[in-house]
């Protein structure tokens, strides 16, 4: 016995539809190998149908200290104003937002901006770089326009290990 999805009054098109659109689910781009691959609206963390490795999708927001190897992310990046991190990688495949204090190399595949009451120290490869009045920089050196997602040597510690941070708010 086979079922056909049939469109009435009663809304149950309305199921199908919300079916089908969860299924075509968005495009996202690897942060290990730089590949572009679909995943489901909703997901938060996948691997890669190119490298195999597993990678985080959300966007990534530090409300607080943060020390570790390495944030990571096929989403966005934020450092808030009373955020601080101190790690030796930072990658966000879609920009990075500093307000507050960070320290490391990052490396985006969208616009990196420090607001005003950042601090900054270490290395930024970017496609952009925009420095609001009153941002402090002490950089080792920056790499702009460049889109280093794909192409910049990754430490070996799990996919993209995130410890002390909460997903940005959803609009």
């Amino acid at each position: 016995m086979t079922r056909q999805a049939t469109s009435n009054m009663d809304g149950e098109g309305d199921q199908v539809s919300g079916i089908l659109g969860r299924l075509s689910g968005r495009s996202v781009r690897c942060y290990n190998c730089g590949e572009w691959f679909r995943v489901a609206v909703r997901a938060e963390s996948a691997s890669c149908t190119h490298c195999f490795k597993q990678v985080h999708i959300r966007d990534i927001t530090v409300k607080e200290q943060f020390w570790g190897s390495s944030i990571m992310t096929c989403g966005r990046i934020a450092i808030g104003r009373k955020g601080f991190a101190r790690v030796k990688l930072i990658v966000a495949c879609h920009g990075i937002d500093i307000e507050g204090h960070a320290e490391g190399l990052v490396a985006s595949g969208g616009p990196v901006r420090l607001g005003r009451d950042a601090f900054f120290k270490g290395t930024i490869e970017a496609p952009s770089l925009i420095v609001d009045p009153g941002a402090i920089i002490e950089v080792a050196s920056i790499k702009v326009p460049s889109n280093p997602i794909g192409q910049i040597e990754l430490p070996k510690l799990g996919a993209g290990r995130v410890i002390a941070s909460t997903p940005a708010a959803r609009a």
